[in-house]
């Protein structure tokens, strides 16, 4: 099982996320922080984000390539991604991936022949999509919008949509994603050491501080994970 489509399907879900998260185009810059963020506190392995788009850049390229491969020399970059995408081992994705591939029909219409007549199956399997696409849209979307440290549930609100503060409506971030104070008696890391803390930093030089990873709810930024540094240069000094 190749590694690139490892990257390739991590990549693909970190886009899916940061668009409910706000973001209507996230960058490929924006995905690799987002799994760097995550192996890095899985796995406390750090990999910049540069490297992680290098990875995906060349998986790109061998996509269409059965005999082409990129290779990811950290096992726990390998493992760190396997659980990004919900699997406890590679091995795990890569068996499931490939059944997941062998079950695809081919994405294009060929003729079934049958009583003298050729049926275009492709054309029935497009139909039924679009049938399917459209029952699962009749029900209109949920919404949610940041008031002051949290996200709350909002009707829909078009100067608030096209503005970006209106976005998809996400349980976890309404749950967990939360503005805070914090003091040198917060509890910053875990007992593994992992960050509890994310912040971001404003033209001048304050931080806010929140709950989990992600973007800033109004600046559409990249939250960074706290560090001893940053707490002994603003919190502690």
């Amino acid at each position: 099982m190749a590694h690139k489509y490892l990257i390739i399907e991590a990549f693909n879900k970190a886009g899916e996320e940061l668009k409910k998260q706000g973001l209507k185009k996230p960058s490929q810059q924006k995905r690799a922080e987002l799994l760097s963020d995550f192996v890095d506190e899985k796995e406390e392995l750090f990999l910049n984000e540069r490297s992680y788009r290098d990875y995906y850049t060349d998986a790109l390229k061998k996509a269409g390539k059965v005999e082409k491969d990129i290779s990811i020399k950290q096992f726990k970059i390998i493992k760190g991604l396997a659980n990004y995408l919900g699997y406890t081992t590679y091995q795990e994705f890569s068996a499931a991936y490939t059944k997941k591939e062998k079950g695809k029909l081919p994405l294009m219409i060929y003729n079934l022949q049958k009583e003298g007549r050729v049926v275009f199956i492709g054309v029935i399997i497009l139909l039924i999509g679009i049938g399917m696409w459209s029952f699962t849209f009749i029900e209109d979307p949920k919404w949610m919008a940041w008031q002051e440290d949290h996200y709350e549930e909002a009707a829909f609100d078009k100067k608030l949509f096209n503005e970006g503060r209106l976005k998809i409506y996400n349980q976890d971030m309404i749950d967990n994603f939360k503005k805070v104070e914090v003091n040198c008696q917060t509890t910053f890391f875990d007992e593994k050491g992992r960050p509890k803390i994310w912040y971001y930093k404003k033209s001048d030089g304050e931080l806010e501080y929140f709950t989990k990873p992600g973007l800033h709810p109004v600046v559409g930024e990249t939250l960074k994970k706290i560090t001893y540094y940053m707490i002994n240069e603003h919190v502690c000094p």
